[in-house]
């Protein structure tokens, strides 16, 4: 069985995926606005620190302290080639901006 190349980061596919995260988020807050609902609001890094406490938080918001917080099903899928393919995306954000400092989502 023949090893596979590990991927190498599509700099241009992710900034496509950004642009289109960006755009359906500003979507959903004129939708939130025009309909006067309040979102709440969850990040993944709570959720990872702390799954039980930040889904426990969501339910309260919702009115639904009641509800049960089942085990989570899926787990952080980073590593090396995580890491590898950010450190690749960073380093071309860097070389196409000239910013050291550029950060990758606005």
């Amino acid at each position: 069985v023949q090893a596979r190349a590990p991927p190498d980061c599509d700099f241009d596919e992710i900034m496509q995926s950004l642009a289109r995260i960006q755009s359906d988020e500003r979507h959903w807050r004129h939708f939130f606005r025009a309909n006067a609902l309040m979102p709440v609001d969850v990040c993944y890094e709570d959720l990872e620190a702390d799954y039980p406490g930040t889904l426990a938080a969501l339910f309260r918001a919702l009115d639904r302290s009641d509800a049960i917080v089942a085990a989570p099903r899926l787990h952080k899928q980073s590593g090396a080639d995580a890491e590898r393919l950010r450190a690749q995306f960073l380093e071309e954000l860097r070389r196409r901006t000239g910013d050291d400092a550029a950060p990758p989502v606005s």
